[in-house]
This record gives structure tokens, C-alpha cells and sequence, in this order.
């Protein structure tokens, strides 16, 4: 179990009410649409649980298979890695939060990317000594 604001919570009665919503979502999406997704700080939670109280079963589950990702089509990256679709770089962070944290993402890919950690909507634009933006 986890401890929230709200008390201890199972991670299967998380997941239980997160799948609907979920299934719900992708109904929506045309059925070729390919489905990718960055795991982020609280998905890691769960993996650095494992590996501080149960050692021993590091590498047993696969938190894609566990969160019901694959089996619903979705192809993942790990927590703190980029994912690259064309010219864009999709991560959930790159070791930063709040502020400075979007400027700390720029300057770490020198290039396009787009993430979710500080949860609000920032953009800037950068470029390098070549003047190329």
C-alpha cells in the first residue's frame, strides 16, 4: 500500500478506477492511431518501492503489463528517458521540477521537446551559437 493525503490506497483499487476513464479515452481515438506514452515520477514510485523493500523481485514485473499499458496497445518509455516521434522529444521530466524546469529541459535535449512534470503550459524558444533556432 501507499500512503495519500487520503490514507493508505491499493494500487489495484487505483487501478481499477483509472482503467474506465482510460478505456474511455482511447474509444475516442480512430483505431489506427498509435499509442505512446512516457512513464512519470509517480509510475517510478512503484519501481523504487520494489527496489527498497522487496530487492528480489526487481525485474519480475513489467509496470506496462502491471498498469494494464500494454494490453491496451501502448508502446512506453522509462521514466526519465526521451522518446522521439520526428522531430519532437516526449519525456514526463529530466530531473527538474517547478521553476527552471522547462529552460533545464531546453538546454539538456538542444531541441524540441515537450513534457509534463511542472503541470502548466510554458513554451520557449531557443537557440544555439549558429543562430539555429
Amino acid at each position: 500500500m501507499f500512503a495519500t493525503p487520503a490514507g493508505p490506497k491499493r494500487i489495484a483499487d487505483e487501478l481499477a478506477q483509472s482503467w474506465p476513464v482510460l478505456d474511455n479515452l482511447l474509444s475516442s481515438l480512430p483505431d489506427r492511431c498509435e499509442r505512446r506514452l512516457t512513464l512519470g515520477n509517480h509510475t517510478d514510485r512503484f519501481r523504487r518501492y520494489i527496489w527498497n523493500n522487496a530487492p528480489g523481485l526487481d525485474g519480475l514485473l513489467n509496470l506496462a503489463d502491471v498498469f494494464g499499458l500494454k494490453s491496451r496497445g501502448f508502446r512506453t518509455s522509462a521514466y526519465g528517458t526521451l522518446m522521439r516521434i520526428g522531430k519532437f522529444n516526449f519525456t514526463h521530466d529530466l530531473g527538474k521540477s517547478g521553476a527552471g524546469a522547462t529552460r533545464h529541459a531546453l538546454q539538456t535535449v538542444q531541441g524540441n521537446i515537450i513534457f509534463g512534470h511542472t503541470h502548466r503550459c510554458e513554451v520557449l524558444y531557443g537557440g544555439n551559437a549558429k543562430g539555429e533556432t
